[in-house]
């Protein structure tokens, strides 16, 4: 068991690893005692934990019913469209500007729709990234896909945590862990600034602006952006006050602006 899949229930971990399993064979499966968790047998509610053995009896699997697409020329086509219209991408979560007139997933007599491209995105696991929420098919706007077990749960808790609870997912935890390490990072650059400034409730304000920037030009998502960001930032800064001392606060936004023109996205962001 990985990260990722701690707190699935044993009946969903068979469901996304076997989508072509029917509900009743899983229900089977797990009521006869063929799937073990850890040498015992299992329930269907029991919830799996990070370095639990899942042992899975021989399964007959039928072969999932594909669409005639010689050459795969219709999945090429999706991937090229779900491209195109992606605003943000990370390890976790994915944001696309859903056009309108497209529906988000299928229904009576709707063949084309979001929830269906997201199959050609499948990795080698078998995991394919999951709808975080809807919007209607008329709507225009941002929709969020979780690329991760643990980012769906993040989203959709921010969404609607009720929700969330009301599904059997114990979001308090996650969210601890979240606000924890938020924290944390705050935290230690807290710690870096200390022998820079003074130490007080407010001595972030001082450098958010400039970390903003920062981001900016680096490209929203990117470590590496970040880091050559911070490098582009203080070389010119620095240079600045030495040699044009009068304009030199103006410098690293006369920066961000000429990158912003070259690559709106930031020097590594995606587009």
């Amino acid at each position: 068991m990985t990260d990722d899949e701690s707190g699935m229930r044993v009946d969903r971990f068979l469901e996304a690893h076997f989508p072509s399993l029917s509900f009743s064979h899983i229900q089977r499966v797990i009521r006869k005692g063929e799937l073990r968790v850890d040498g015992k047998r299992a329930q269907p509610n029991q919830r799996l934990q990070t370095g639990q053995a899942v042992r899975i009896p021989p399964l007959r699997l039928e072969a999932p019913k594909l669409r005639v697409d010689p050459g795969g020329a219709d999945q090429q086509k999706d991937r090229e469209f779900l491209k195109s219209i992606t605003l943000y991408e990370d390890t976790d979560v994915l944001v696309l500007n859903k056009p309108m007139g497209l529906a988000v997933q299928g229904g009576s007599g709707t063949k084309r729709h979001l929830d269906g491209m997201l199959e050609v995105l499948r990795n080698p696991q078998g995991q394919r990234p999951r709808l975080v929420h809807r919007l209607d098919k008329d709507t225009v706007g941002c929709l969020l896909v979780a690329k991760t077990r643990l980012g769906m749960i993040v989203r959709a808790g921010s969404y609607d945590r009720t929700m969330v609870r009301a599904l059997g997912i114990n979001v308090t935890p996650i969210f601890s862990l979240v606000f924890g390490l938020g924290a944390a990072l705050a935290a230690f650059a807290g710690v870096l600034a200390a022998p820079i400034l003074s130490v007080s409730p407010g001595m972030g304000d001082k450098i958010i602006i400039i970390a903003f920037v920062v981001v900016v030009i680096g490209g929203i998502g990117s470590i590496k952006g970040a880091f050559v960001g911070a490098l582009l930032v203080g070389l010119f800064d620095s240079f600045g006050k030495i040699l044009f001392p009068s304009v030199s606060s103006l410098i690293i936004y006369a920066l961000m602006a000429a990158v912003l023109i070259w690559r709106p996205h930031g020097l590594f962001g995606t587009a």
